[in-house]
């Protein structure tokens, strides 16, 4: 895990393609941009597409399972 922290620090990531929603990719990288004069600010996160977005609900145990993970 620290080597992930690491590399997230440096801007040396890549989000899994076909596995995310390219909306959420859009969110998490902005959330991780290195250059603050270009990560997104809390109005901008607040006012993502994502977070905007009807996500359905899981069952707390599949959300449990998540944390886990």
């Amino acid at each position: 895990h620290n080597r992930l922290f690491e590399n997230i620090g440096k801007g040396e990531f890549s989000v899994p393609k076909g596995d995310v929603d390219p909306v959420l990719e859009s969110l998490i990288v902005g959330m991780l941009e290195t250059d603050f004069n270009d990560r997104f600010t809390i109005l901008q996160i607040k006012d993502h597409d994502w977070l905007k977005k009807k996500h359905p609900r899981i069952s707390l145990q599949l959300q449990l399972l998540y944390e886990i993970l």
